[in-house]
């Protein structure tokens, strides 16, 4: 019992091996972000890491074999945008128009095109918190909460956003409860 709890100890108390990939500046904030949650962590190479941080493709590999995606499985995207009026005359597109955003680093994996020339943002948290959100959300696997993942994909309230010239936020979908919850009355229809 004792070396179990020896073991226990040490496991929780060694410095996590993590490595990462992605941009310089996102991983430097992310590194930031750990520290300030007095975390203890090494970077290590790929092959002794123990979590695989990506942060281009916004998922994270574990030791145990367990993968996290920061992006919304199929079944629950199609649910959320078939909630929507504008949708019935449309589908998504593979790839997703080009734009800047200046205010979310992390807006694009959640960007869809539409083929009736809409662009909608299908977002974790508002676009103002999304990259505190996506920080947290890997603290958080690392720490050992599985939460707010089911099958591998990220299930909490989705903010849709329209995006024109700036975004907008039109609706919050639940997909736990399949609510949506309309937030403006725009006639998103007749958006070219």
């Amino acid at each position: 019992m004792a070396i179990i709890l020896i073991a226990l100890f040490l496991n929780f108390n060694f410095p996590k091996k993590i490595y990462l990939e992605g941009d310089k500046y996102i991983i430097s904030k992310f590194l930031d972000f750990l520290n300030s949650n007095n975390t203890s962590f090494k970077v290590v190479d790929k092959n002794h890491a123990k979590y695989i941080i990506d942060f281009n493709k916004l998922k994270i590999d574990l030791y145990n074999g367990l993968t996290f995606y920061i992006n919304w499985n199929d079944k629950d995207l199609s649910k959320c945008l078939q909630s929507f009026d504008f949708f019935e005359n449309c589908h998504t597109l593979i790839n997703s128009k080009d734009f800047y955003l200046y205010n979310a680093l992390f807006y694009k994996p959640f960007t869809i095109s539409l083929s009736c020339g809409i662009n909608i943002i299908v977002s974790p948290s508002e676009l103002e918190s999304l990259e505190y959100f996506v920080y947290r959300t890997f603290y958080e696997i690392i720490k050992g909460d599985y939460s707010k993942f089911e099958n591998g994909h990220i299930k909490t309230e989705m903010y849709v956003y329209i995006y024109e010239k700036e975004p907008k936020l039109i609706g919050i979908y639940d997909p736990k409860l399949d609510v949506l919850e309309t937030i403006t009355n725009t006639n998103v229809g007749n958006i070219q």
